[in-house]
């Protein structure tokens, strides 16, 4: 039997050797840059490749920045504020970012405007546009991430081999001039010509008019970012009156789909629904926000009584109300109408932390993952067979965008009524989980949240907390609010965090918990990548990132 195989081997081999032998020679031929590029699949690529490094799901950011704005916890080593530029979580994704996404988007680029100048007839304008506005929209997510990062020499590797660390305020001014040049390009461009990606853009499926109204909400995004570091009034007049998101429809996302043949379902429910252990617990801090809880542990609450609605659909308790757990739990509550909430707390050193509680514990649910709704039929075990996983990766969104007028008419930057739009903002949030319920596609009668008895009278109870709250306090509710809307999407609430000191989040420092440890400081930023300070020769030295923040945080 063994020399058969061997045969096979062999003979497999020497079709293969004889079959190239006249491409043998041709050693100018490089297979992995084509050129001829297939820009539509390249396109798709740069855009999977974005998406995952910032979702939850395997060395995406959102699972390591959720932890860190206490949406969820977790067990592994950056747990504590215990992040190192070795580990997985950062390297991953610093190495999705360029090598997937940005070297993809760079290549596109310039191999279309050398194709063009070789043939007139050709015109790559709407890949161009829409490679400039994802650039633009992923350096400023490293930015904000990291700081300082390889940029003006980073995508030119034959001329520059080690590229130079950017000073990161000298960045967000290129990447606004990206934006503008990613607009024109596509302004200027025909919507019908062949060069369209379409279905292969997995974004907008080609549509010019959303990729501009979603480069200048990025735009929006940006100089709300900066607005404590430079006067950027003017700046955000011009870019609303260009036009910003205007509904739920124009939400810059990557919706994921149900075949796991080929896989494409959405990474974070691969992790947990199709695993064999839980890696992101819901964290308690937030899980006791959204429930209006108060105690010794989360005291000043500030919807202190105020029940959300969106709880059964963000988490999905496996355990009916005082059910047996499969081994000792570190955080418990029950609840006789969603079951048993079961966690553990942020940087525990708990003897019952290590437990392996894969069939009891809470999971994310239907709207950060794709999961399964939290109804009565509670039954046990969840896994990858009780949901579809067709969630999308959100980048921002509507509700978003008014999430940041409703701060910048706070703070009296624009006009408008911030109450109006702190409203607005919340509704949007609820349409905006109704909306992941229908992408989701579930087998099971999850109701509309939109517009229900549950949903007014939240809304009602919230601003009624807002009307009799100061400024600061008027704040901390349009922060707290847009952080509970974003579960699945941590990036911004990390920036949010760092830049207005809200919401108000568990320390491990000073809340009182006796089994947590609360050696270590915040960080104001993410590590760089190990691997890339020992390859290049250009690289600064590791930071402390408990005291570099990014040059638009002067709120330390």
């Amino acid at each position: 039997m063994k020399i058969k195989v061997i045969k096979t081997i062999i003979f497999s081999a020497l079709v293969l050797i004889l079959s190239g032998c006249n491409e043998f020679l041709d050693i100018n031929t490089d297979p992995n840059n084509p050129t001829d590029p297939d820009y539509a699949l390249i396109l798709t690529d740069a855009q999977l490749h974005m998406s995952q490094a910032l979702s939850y799901g395997s060395g995406g950011l959102t699972t390591l920045l959720g932890v860190y704005t206490h949406q969820t916890v977790t067990r592994e080593s950056f747990d504590a504020y215990g992040i190192a530029g070795a580990d997985f979580e950062i390297e991953t994704p610093w190495r999705s970012l360029y090598a997937g996404s940005l070297e993809n988007l760079e290549d596109m680029i310039h191999k279309s405007l050398a194709e063009e100048e070789g043939d007139e007839t050709l015109d790559y304008s709407i890949y161009r546009g829409i490679a400039k506005i994802l650039k633009a929209y992923i350096f400023s997510q490293m930015v904000d991430v990291w700081g300082d990062i390889p940029f003006s020499e980073a995508l030119n590797s034959a001329e520059f081999r080690f590229p130079v660390y950017d000073n990161d305020e000298s960045i967000y001014p290129q990447l606004h001039a990206m934006l503008d040049d990613g607009i024109a390009d596509l302004q200027l461009a025909d919507p019908s010509s062949q060069q369209n990606p379409g279905i292969n853009d997995l974004i907008y499926g080609g549509d010019l008019d959303s990729w501009i109204i979603a480069a200048n909400s990025i735009k929006l995004k940006l100089y709300t970012q900066v607005r404590l570091v430079q006067d950027v009034s003017g700046d955000i007049a011009t870019t609303l009156n260009a036009g910003v998101f205007e509904s739920i429809d124009d939400d810059f996302e990557l919706q994921y789909g149900i075949t796991n043949t080929p896989e494409n379902r959405y990474p974070g429910f691969l992790v947990d629904y199709a695993g064999n252990q839980i890696t992101q617990y819901v964290s308690p801090w937030f899980y006791e926000t959204m429930m209006g809880m108060t105690n010794e542990f989360h005291p000043n609450n500030p919807f202190a009584n105020i029940r959300d609605p969106r709880v059964p659909y963000y988490f999905i308790n496996q355990l009916q109300e005082s059910d047996d757990s499969e081994n000792p739990t570190e955080y418990r509550h029950e609840d006789a109408e969603w079951g048993s909430f079961i966690t553990i707390h942020f940087g525990s050193i708990s003897t019952d932390r290590d437990h392996a509680n894969r069939s009891s514990s809470t999971m994310l649910g239907i709207y950060a993952v794709g999961g399964k709704y939290n109804d009565a039929a509670f039954d046990g075990r969840v896994d990858a067979n009780d949901a579809t996983g067709a969630c999308p990766q959100r980048f921002l969104t509507y509700k978003d965008i008014l999430f940041l007028k409703a701060e910048l008419a706070q703070l009296g930057i624009i006009s408008d009524d911030p109450k109006v739009l702190l409203e607005a903002a919340m509704e949007a949030a609820f349409e905006k989980v109704d909306d992941v319920v229908i992408k989701v596609g579930s087998n099971q009668t999850i109701p509309e949240l939109s517009g229900s008895d549950a949903v007014v009278a939240y809304i009602e109870a919230v601003l009624a907390v807002y009307d009799d709250a100061d400024a600061d306090k008027k704040m901390e509710i349009i922060m707290t609010q847009k952080w509970i809307s974003s579960l699945g999407s941590a990036i911004d609430q990390y920036s949010d965090y760092r830049r207005t000191g809200f919401p108000v989040m568990f320390d491990p420092a000073t809340d009182g918990d006796p089994l947590t440890e609360t050696s270590r400081s915040y960080p104001l930023s993410m590590p760089w990548s190990a691997n890339d300070l020992t390859l290049n020769a250009n690289a600064p030295d590791q930071k402390l990132i408990s005291t570099s923040g990014v040059f638009w945080n002067n709120n330390n």
